[in-house]
């Protein structure tokens, strides 16, 4: 499974693969993934040569910080998951790359 943490790298992923000219799909998950998400990457999986899923926990999600905090990760059960769902590619940034300029001294929006 290709994996890219960067930005700039999973835009020249989508650009190449529009370049060959691929139609792209994309499912935004923020992991602890299920059948439902699985689902989702097959049938984008099913209506475009490519697709993307990307990973990431967004704390504007949620009201309550502790929930953030306490929101399920795991990276190997989300790619067990992703097995044999179809996917290309998952992106899977990180706060700063999300919201640059914008956390406080401990990392907080």
């Amino acid at each position: 499974m290709l994996r890219l943490e960067d930005p700039a790298e999973a835009e020249r992923w989508c650009a190449a693969r529009r370049a060959e000219g691929a139609s792209l799909g994309f499912v935004p998950t923020m992991g602890a993934l299920h059948e439902g998400h699985v689902s989702l990457v097959s049938r984008s999986t099913a209506e475009n040569a490519r697709t993307c899923v990307s990973i990431f926990v967004n704390p504007l999600q949620f009201d309550e910080e502790g929930d953030f905090v306490h929101y399920p990760r795991d990276w190997d059960a989300d790619c067990l998951c992703l097995a044999a769902s179809g996917r290309h590619m998952v992106f899977t940034g990180t706060l700063p790359q999300f919201f640059p300029g914008r956390l406080d001294a401990r990392g907080r929006l």
